[in-house]
């Protein structure tokens, strides 16, 4: 979870680093799991990442500073990481992963509104990125105990408890969805496209400059699995917060199956997908309000995603279909 670090701290990070003395920081209010902070030192601005979580491995810190690498040096729009004096790619601070990268210029959409251009620069940037990935071998790269990967959905189970008296959920919904996820997307597994995935293309991850898309960060969620899942959770946390979500959801699924066509069984669970999404948002960001910290971002997403919901059953699958 977030932290609070001093300018001490701060320059003890940054003495690893050839990037010059540490003048002032601020720690982004954006994001769950992790702490990042914007340094202003004597040559430039830069990003630090520490990762707080205590499951938090190294492998998977590596994993997502090596696709990180990856995209930046395919042309694509993400930080560029900052190696250290001693050429490592990060270090460890307080027994916690931390790593250096640029800072990009532009302002976070979270909860914003944005252009249908801007939706399809999103939409292409991010099916680049996953076919940029396509070459790198997966080496039976799991990622343990991550329950917003789409994959290991029934995960977020362990949570459904503390919606007990969440007045605002439809409880036997979200049955209903978890058990859609066992009967019509799990067992599909085996015909879905892979790659190694961004995993968290939603509002908060993406910044916009002069109404230009100018970053995609925080590759922690990144994970190898379904390529679908990159479009199901831009579709649930970036296109159904638009005012004309469902003009949003066409020109982006689009955009994106231009560069990655999806087949025939990916569209059709690509709703049931969107719904388990949705359901996350609610049931983890629920469970981590009462167990961890009573925070507003928790209460943000999860009201998204009942609002996700809500018009997802309005709809209904038929006509989500026809929207793609």
């Amino acid at each position: 979870m977030r932290q609070n670090y001093t300018l001490e701290q701060i320059k003890t990070i940054m003495n690893n680093y050839d990037l010059g003395e540490p003048i002032n920081f601020s720690i982004f209010e954006v994001g769950i799991e992790n702490t990042n902070i914007l340094v202003e030192t004597s040559t430039n601005k830069y990003v630090i990442k520490i990762c707080e979580s205590e499951t938090a491995k190294v492998k998977d810190i590596e994993l997502e500073i090596s696709l990180m690498q990856k995209a930046f040096d395919s042309g694509l729009p993400v930080p560029k990481i900052i190696k250290t004096i001693a050429n490592t790619n990060l270090v460890i601070f307080l027994s916690k992963p931390t790593f250096v990268m640029s800072y990009l210029e532009g302002v976070n959409v979270y909860a914003e509104q944005v252009s249908i251009s801007f939706l399809e620069e999103v939409a292409s940037a991010s099916a680049k990125m996953v076919k940029c990935f396509f070459d790198l071998k997966n080496n039976n790269f799991e990622k343990r105990e991550h329950y917003w990967n789409l994959q290991t959905f029934s995960e977020g189970k362990k949570y459904l408890v503390y919606l007990d008296k969440d007045k605002k959920v439809d409880k036997k919904l979200i049955g209903t969805i978890y058990e859609e996820w066992e009967r019509k997307v799990a067992v599909n597994f085996s015909v879905m496209q892979t790659s190694f995935i961004h995993g968290d293309i939603a509002a908060h991850n993406l910044l916009m400059h002069d109404g230009h898309l100018s970053g995609i960060i925080d590759f922690g969620d990144a994970s190898y699995g379904c390529i679908i899942f990159e479009l199901a959770i831009a579709i649930a946390q970036l296109c159904m917060l638009q005012n004309d979500w469902q003009e949003a959801v066409k020109v982006y699924a689009k955009k994106f199956q231009e560069i990655l066509p999806l087949n025939k069984i990916e569209k059709d669970i690509l709703y049931y997908l969107v719904r388990c999404r949705s359901a996350n948002m609610i049931v983890i960001c629920n469970g981590l309000y009462h167990t961890e910290a009573k925070r507003k971002d928790y209460v943000w997403f999860h009201d998204q995603g009942v609002e996700n919901l809500k018009k997802l059953e309005k709809i209904g699958k038929e006509k989500f279909d026809k929207i793609l």
